[in-house]
């Protein structure tokens, strides 16, 4: 991961397929899904993703933030604490705590 980080860092237009376990059949769609800028999940995630779907189905869901979203996005586009906290005019800790412990809003 910190050698992703440190490509993005110097060469931000770089893509990074970063895969760890997963099976080969995920290869090839996983390149395809990188190369038109989307995000890819592997099939045993996106069968868990279902299964935990199917479960919570009618229980309330806990809602993030507005601030909480932009940190999520700004992650998902590879960007690291540092910059996401100088984009958004806050701390690098503050970030850090979005990104681990996301709070509920308690007013949704």
């Amino acid at each position: 991961m910190e050698a992703a980080r440190e490509i993005l860092r110097n060469l931000p237009q770089t893509k990074i397929l970063i895969r760890k376990g997963e099976s080969e059949r995920d290869l090839i769609p996983a390149i395809k899904t990188l190369l038109s800028n989307k995000a890819f999940y592997p099939s045993v995630m996106t069968t868990n993703i279902h299964r935990l779907r199917k479960r919570d189905r009618g229980k309330p869901q806990p809602r993030l933030t507005t601030r909480q979203r932009e940190v999520v996005k700004l992650l998902a586009q590879g960007l690291h604490s540092e910059k996401i906290a100088e984009m958004l005019g806050i701390s690098k800790k503050t970030v850090e705590t979005h990104r681990i412990y996301p709070r509920r809003n308690p007013s949704l």
